[in-house]
């Protein structure tokens, strides 16, 4: 953010209410995390604020304000819609909406509880969304959403990065007695030659990734079955998402090398995790 441009606080969104929608000015706001060209404040229960932060131009603004409530009546799911809007003044040079609040949770801060209910309402909006645009809609300066006979220039010049092709072949099976061999292909690309790196060198480095993906994501997912997690609200999952971490990694620093055998360990004496935890 440059000198001139004042810094976007509760002070400042509630002065811009008052001076042009005193109406709403009495209701609680409060900032939402998160946001980049844009910064979000919620409004009362039903509204929030949106209000250019990164955005240089008016543009994106003025066609959410067009074109979001033709959008809402065709869809199956609530989207923001705006219901006033803000104007440039002395005390803040760009433009700001209110909208509608549509509550929910990031995707990165919950849990999907039903995968295939939330699959086919994703596919029923993606499939009323995508349909023919009228002929007065925007269009994409920026080429995102393009279609990829015209973006060949993109992937000419992605795939011109490219020096090395790798092909993996590992074996694995269960752990468990009777457990089948299966083999696993995996592909990848590097800009690295053959020179900045050699084969080995690549192997280490995969296997490394794959080391994070059991020591961590596997146990998360599996042995607490992290998935299923029913704790969806506020910030309750990124504390337990903590809390999960933080017990893995006191286990492993105490010696287990085997969370799951470490959590039945330790549930059968109340005692254990204190002591693990130097707690006494």
């Amino acid at each position: 953010m440059s000198q001139t441009e004042p810094e976007i606080t509760a002070g400042l969104v509630r002065e811009l209410l008052q001076d042009q929608r005193p109406d709403l000015a009495g209701l609680l706001l409060g900032e939402v995390e998160g946001g980049w060209g844009n910064q979000m404040w919620r409004l009362g229960d039903d509204l929030a604020v949106r209000i250019q932060r990164m955005d240089t131009t008016p543009e994106p603004q003025l066609k959410e304000q067009r074109w979001l409530p033709q959008l809402a009546p065709h869809l199956p799911l609530p989207i923001p819609v705006p219901v006033r809007t803000g104007t440039p003044c002395e005390r803040f040079g760009k433009l700001w909406t209110v909208m509608t609040w549509v509550p929910g949770c990031p995707l990165d801060q919950g849990v999907i509880a039903r995968p295939e209910h939330a699959a086919d309402t994703l596919a029923a909006f993606l499939q009323a969304l995508h349909v023919p645009a009228p002929d007065d809609a925007p269009g994409d300066d920026l080429g995102i959403g393009a279609h990829p006979c015209d973006s060949t220039g993109g992937f000419e010049h992605f795939l011109g990065s490219i020096d090395t092709a790798i092909k993996l072949v590992r074996r694995r099976r269960p752990l468990r007695p009777g457990g089948r061999w299966r083999t696993v292909t995996v592909y990848a690309i590097t800009s690295l030659t053959g020179f900045d790196a050699d084969p080995g060198l690549l192997a280490r480095w995969i296997r490394g990734h794959w080391g994070i993906e059991n020591r961590l994501h596997w146990v998360r997912d599996v042995t607490y079955d992290e998935d299923r997690s029913t704790v969806r609200t506020g910030d309750a999952p990124q504390v337990m998402a903590a809390f999960r971490n933080l017990a893995i990694t006191t286990l492993r620093l105490s010696g287990a090398t085997n969370i799951a055998a470490a959590l039945r360990h330790h549930a059968r004496d109340t005692l254990r995790p204190l002591s693990t935890f130097k707690i006494t």
